[in-house]
């Protein structure tokens, strides 16, 4: 599925991703290895895991694992109760109906669960491309990066969305300082980039070296990443 039918799709589904924030889960997923698996932590009603399947499915197919309790949790449990209205509080269903309407069933594997529970479980294949939008507050934020660092590799992509809120910039800047993650840009409110140090004990290591009152006080620190307006990674001929 090309780029600009996958953000059509996309668009007919309630969520909060920017046009340039959807065609960078899209241009990542498109070049994750077939024999590697795609996470993304907290699905909502499917608007990302559209545009993760559709790269997966103009490139070497691996399967998207969408990770979600699909029941409101956490801290914003009140907003996305009033986001349903009348609707169920199950949302599953209306998830897999938005998948099946986009015409990208066929690589989505939904994972009805906790975030770090399912990371538990895990027996699928090495994690090459990681989405973590699900609970925003700092101690879920991290929970999330550990639980699933176990299952990266070096190199392996990780995608964090609203990179400006508190609980995520916080964590996200101790990856950042203690290099756990590297080459490092920014797009819309998606921060991106490779894990340069994987396993739950030895990231713990690292994040040990910068306590997390450190990147509260530095001034002016994420000026140092490029951020970039709506830029694609590639051209999708």
């Amino acid at each position: 599925m090309r780029l600009e039918e996958a953000l059509e799709k996309s668009r007919q589904v309630e969520g909060w991703l920017s046009a340039g924030e959807q065609a960078l889960l899209y241009d990542l997923a498109l070049s994750v290895p077939g024999d590697g698996a795609i996470v993304e932590l907290g699905a909502w009603l499917g608007k990302s895991t559209i545009m993760l399947a559709a790269g997966s499915m103009q490139g070497s197919k691996p399967a998207v694992y969408s990770v979600d309790s699909f029941v409101p949790t956490g801290e914003g449990a009140p907003f996305y109760y009033s986001e349903l209205r009348d609707r169920p509080q199950d949302y599953l269903p209306i998830f897999l109906t938005n998948i099946r309407n986009a015409g990208v069933s066929s690589v989505v594997k939904p994972v009805k669960s906790l975030t770090v529970e399912a990371a538990k479980g895990w027996a699928g294949p090495r994690v090459q491309l990681l989405f973590i939008d699900a609970d925003h507050a700092y101690r879920s934020v991290r929970d999330d990066f550990l639980a699933w660092a176990e299952h990266c590799g070096r190199g392996s992509r990780v995608v964090f969305h609203d990179y400006g809120r508190f609980g995520v910039s916080h964590f996200v800047d101790q990856l950042r300082l203690t290099k756990v993650i590297t080459n490092v840009n920014v797009i819309d409110s998606a921060l991106y980039g490779e894990v340069a140090v994987t396993g739950t004990l030895r990231v713990k290591r690292r994040l040990d070296l910068c306590p997390s009152l450190i990147p509260r006080f530095l001034k002016g620190f994420k000026n140092t990443v490029r951020f970039t307006r709506g830029r694609l990674l590639q051209k999708n001929e």
